[in-house]
């Protein structure tokens, strides 16, 4: 492994652990600038070991700066709201990478029933307590996005690619899935307990699919799947 990752992997998790303990305890002047700067370290890792390789990469390059952006935009902006529409092209965008990477088969269908079956059960639980009939239509159809990103995620165990490549983008691409469900749910119920959650899983997805195409000799010994 290249130096240069060790010390990303190893900086990322640093970060990880101070912006969980300083959100969780509301110590927003200092996540309010450290989040940003995390971030803006995995856009630098992508595009530093993505640089001259398959031109689809250039999908995660967008991706990640649009996440970069919408983070700014959170955490140095009184225009929050914005933000939903830059995660929700950031999702897109990484859907249509998973898409371009594995393409689309009849198996792959399998893989759809549990996560549409999971927001199926979501929406039923949390449809009475939304009130407003615009902001349930909007939160299904983020799910929709959120769904169909997870869905292709879950499409590479069928691909026969390297168990460490495959496992970081299902894994990360579940806890993204994850932090913009507990987003939304923080949204429709304001407990501290979602702030939590968000912080536990959002960094380690960064993380994970940032590392998606590190440096193939790393993982050249790995038994194929």
């Amino acid at each position: 492994m290249k130096k240069y990752t060790v010390i990303y992997i190893f900086s990322s998790l640093v970060f990880y652990v101070a912006i969980f303990c300083f959100r969780v305890n509301n110590l927003d002047s200092i996540t309010k600038v450290m989040i940003p700067l995390f971030v803006f370290s995995v856009l630098l890792f992508v595009l530093i070991t993505n640089f001259n390789t398959d031109r689809k990469n250039i999908l995660l390059y967008a991706v990640f700066l649009l996440i970069f952006i919408g983070d700014v935009v959170i955490n140095l902006t009184e225009h929050k709201e914005f933000s939903i529409m830059i995660f929700g092209v950031a999702h897109i965008l990484l859907s249509i990478y998973y898409v371009s990477d594995t393409g689309i088969i009849g198996k792959d269908f399998l893989y759809l029933i549990p996560v549409l079956a999971f927001s199926f059960v979501l929406l039923i639980l949390i449809s009475e307590d939304v009130p407003d009939q615009l902001l349930l239509s909007a939160f299904t159809g983020y799910m929709a996005v959120l769904d169909f990103m997870l869905w292709r995620a879950l499409s590479y165990l069928r691909t026969g690619q390297h168990r460490l490549r495959m496992r970081l983008i299902i894994c990360g691409s579940l806890l993204f899935y994850l932090t913009d469900i507990f987003v939304g749910l923080y949204l429709i119920y304001p407990q501290r307990a979602f702030i939590a959650l968000i912080w536990l899983v959002y960094p380690p997805a960064l993380i994970m699919l940032s590392l998606m195409n590190i440096p193939k000799p790393f993982y050249l010994h790995r038994e194929p799947l």
